[in-house]
């Protein structure tokens, strides 16, 4: 997490989430982070399920480069599965963030580079407190079905 000044006056501002991208973890955001908190924002970067203080403990086997190949629909929806399951989350995250007074319901959003880009296309789905998104390389578009997003959200 970083801000400049405290937690509560870079809420007024505007709390970001921001995700990693596949195979990362959230010290690889440290850049972001620093830019958010030097624009005035509360910049907060969490693993996506399955990574970084949480990862798989057979994310290699399940991500190996040649099951892409071998099984791709298999290895597909392993892949969905972390961006529903990260979406999922995100009303929980958000929720924690306002009770400690680290965010605003106007003013919340999310980004993420990659993996995270297509977590924060699923996370509007799933929590609509977000008010703004931003997707670096990622895509809205998947083949497979997103089961906790499809939900409804807040």
């Amino acid at each position: 997490m970083r801000f400049r000044g405290s937690p509560e006056a870079a809420a007024r501002r505007g709390t970001v989430l921001y995700y990693h991208g596949f195979g990362g973890d959230k010290g690889r955001c440290e850049p972001y982070m620093t830019a958010l908190a030097g624009a005035g924002f509360l910049g907060v970067s969490l693993d996506a399920a399955g990574h970084g203080d949480r990862r798989l403990a057979d994310f290699d086997v399940i991500f190996e480069p040649e099951r892409w190949d071998t099984d791709f629909e298999a290895t597909e929806t392993d892949f969905l599965k972390l961006i529903d399951d990260t979406a999922a989350e995100v009303p929980s995250v958000v929720d924690d963030l306002l009770a400690r007074g680290w965010a605003r319901p106007d003013r919340a959003g999310i980004c993420g580079r990659s993996l995270g880009g297509n977590i924060s296309y699923a996370a509007l789905l799933a929590d609509r407190r977000l008010r703004a998104a931003v997707s670096i390389v990622g895509s809205p578009e998947w083949t497979g079905l997103l089961v906790g997003a499809r939900r409804g959200g807040r």
